[in-house]
């Protein structure tokens, strides 16, 4: 263990040692009414473990670039063998808040030279939002690795793209902004696809699931119960008429309106199907009594005919 614990110390003081971190000011060239996407540059890394960090900087002092008293770190390393599949690179990126509340959610996209191989060429890309004035970021890198700065409005990169997953806290609230997953320290909610989710589990996508299962109460096996009242078909009829949809069931703007909890839907909806199903009983003992009254009305024509 202490072998290890000094060679990890020998190579984080030798990249210390190695590492070249230069400063870049963002100017008035880019000033931005509007969110938009910026090239920030173009990073030159070769494979086989090297690293370059790239450490963007916003605050009051820069007119408030990144939304107030924030950093965002960029870490992007190469991989220490030849691959045939995207492990040839490997990306992190966090972000970290220091003071203020303004929420900052930047994306960071990059796009490398090569998709599924051993790239060596990586372009950044930050999602920023609206600002004027300046701000500043660095790069720190081996000797071998070179940076072309560029901050410049491009168009948004969506071919061969790597979308940067970070993590960041503001209030104590948790973000992994590159996955859109978010949670909150002050209700306890989560969100997938979205920042803003008003229940415990809010989902802006599909979910595939194997299985769900949902705890309710008042399952619906009052409905054979002796006593229970079962709505004429003529008042089931009249109700159908005026409201266009059945008795407890939301209407359709209902919901589109507030959605349909699916656990008190399939409750209403069993209530339904066994209301039916006393329909059906009560109409086939009718057809049987309607059956009995023909059958005694043809013995007795029978019988007159004689």
């Amino acid at each position: 263990m202490k072998r290890v614990l000094v060679l990890l110390a020998f190579i984080s003081l030798s990249f210390a040692s190695q590492a070249q971190e230069t400063t870049y000011t963002f100017t008035n060239a880019v000033n931005l009414v509007n969110p938009t996407w910026i090239k920030l540059g173009t990073l030159s890394l070769p494979q086989h473990g090297h690293m370059a960090n790239i450490r963007l900087y916003g605050g009051q002092g820069y007119n408030a670039w990144l939304n107030q008293q924030a950093d965002i770190e960029l870490q992007i390393k190469t991989g220490n063998t030849a691959s045939t599949g995207p492990v040839g690179h490997g990306f992190a990126a966090y972000a970290s808040r220091y003071g203020g509340t303004a929420n900052f959610l930047p994306k960071i996209r990059i796009v490398p030279n090569e998709v599924g191989a051993n790239p060596t060429v990586f372009v950044v890309y930050l999602f920023v939002q609206p600002y004027i004035g300046g701000g500043y970021y660095t790069v720190s890198k081996d000797g071998s690795t070179t940076w072309t700065n560029a901050m410049e409005v491009a168009a948004e990169p969506t071919t061969g793209i790597y979308e940067v997953p970070f993590f960041f806290r503001t209030q104590n609230d948790t973000y992994l902004a590159g996955d859109n997953f978010f949670i909150s320290n002050t209700t306890g909610n989560v969100g997938i696809g979205t920042i803003s989710p008003q229940e415990k589990l809010a989902v802006n996508g599909t979910i595939l699931a194997r299985k769900l299962k949902i705890t309710t109460t008042g399952w619906p096996d009052y409905v054979f119960a002796p006593g229970y009242e079962l709505p004429s078909v003529m008042e089931l009829e009249e109700y159908i008429k005026a409201n266009k949809h059945l008795p407890e069931v939301p209407s359709a703007k209902e919901v589109e309106t507030n959605g349909q909890d699916i656990g008190e839907i399939n409750k209403q909806l069993l209530k339904k199907l066994e209301e039916l199903t006393l329909y059906i009983i009560e109409l086939k003992k009718e057809n049987i009594s309607q059956q009995a009254s023909i059958k005694a009305l043809e013995t007795k024509l029978t019988s007159l005919e004689k």
